[in-house]
């Protein structure tokens, strides 16, 4: 399986100390010379325009990228990945060709490009990555982790740092209906994608409900009448308030009932 992602920009740069790449010029020219005769035989052209192609040895540990970009009139703009890791994962950056309706000069120049290999299997380990484009070196992102149960991944916790303050999220994305409970986070969730955010002290500010029946983390949950349910679930005002496509409950671990403002009559949701 291979994950291929391109970006303007003057180069690529692997932040990884450890991570070494080597030149391998004949990696994408296995079948380079085959003849293209459409739906008998057939080749991969676009990976033979790849040029200074540089790979790593297989790498299993988190991996950080940055394609800079430095020659645009309005100032510098970079673009950091944080890839979690993975076993049997190897990395190659190429030049591909120009990006046609790239700003002035990246117009002409080629296009820094990575592409990431998995051997094996990729649908209980799939390639999850987080993008943030910056300036300035203004960055927020300051770490992703993976969220794996049982050998499956889950989801990723990243952690963001915006002025002085530090805010952690728990992004759950599975196949719908699941169930994901794990005690040491204090979180449980059945549905498809969900979304959780904390200050440094790991006090709840918001719970989103993304195709779901069941969200919990500590001791607030969300209950949906049916699946399909969207919620959001504010706790930024003196009084929690809520949005939903359908009726939810809003309940602490005893039982009881939070008091919040519904905003369900915002037909924008």
């Amino acid at each position: 399986h291979d994950f291929l992602y391109h970006n303007i920009g003057d180069e690529l740069v692997f932040l990884n100390k450890d991570l070494k790449l080597s030149s391998t010029p004949e990696r994408y020219m296995a079948n380079a010379k085959l003849p293209w005769i459409q739906n008998k035989e057939f080749r991969y052209p676009g990976w033979h325009f790849f040029e200074k192609v540089e790979t790593s040895p297989v790498y299993s540990g988190d991996v950080q990228v940055m394609f800079k970009t430095e020659k645009l009139n309005d100032g510098p703009i970079y673009m950091q990945l944080f890839i979690p890791g993975c076993e049997r994962r190897e990395y190659t950056k190429v030049m591909a060709p120009h990006t046609f309706e790239a700003p002035v000069p990246y117009d002409n120049m080629p296009t820094p490009t990575l592409v990431i290999r998995k051997t094996g299997e990729a649908w209980k380990a799939p390639f999850a990555i987080v993008y943030e484009p910056f300036n300035r070196n203004k960055n927020t992102v300051q770490s992703v982790e993976k969220i794996v149960q049982s050998g499956v991944f889950k989801g990723l916790i990243i952690k963001n740092k915006i002025g002085s303050k530090i805010l952690v999220q728990y992004l759950i994305d599975q196949v719908e209906d699941e169930d994901f409970t794990d005690s040491k986070l204090g979180i449980h969730f059945k549905g498809k994608f969900a979304l959780i955010t904390t200050d440094s002290k790991n006090k709840l500010l918001n719970l989103y409900l993304g195709d779901g029946e069941k969200l919990k983390f500590g001791n607030i949950n969300l209950t949906a009448e049916k699946t399909g349910a969207t919620a959001f679930l504010d706790f930024a005002g003196k009084i929690p308030t809520l949005k939903s496509n359908q009726p939810v409950a809003v309940t602490q671990t005893n039982g009881k009932n939070v008091s919040i403002i519904n905003l369900n009559d915002d037909k924008s949701f």
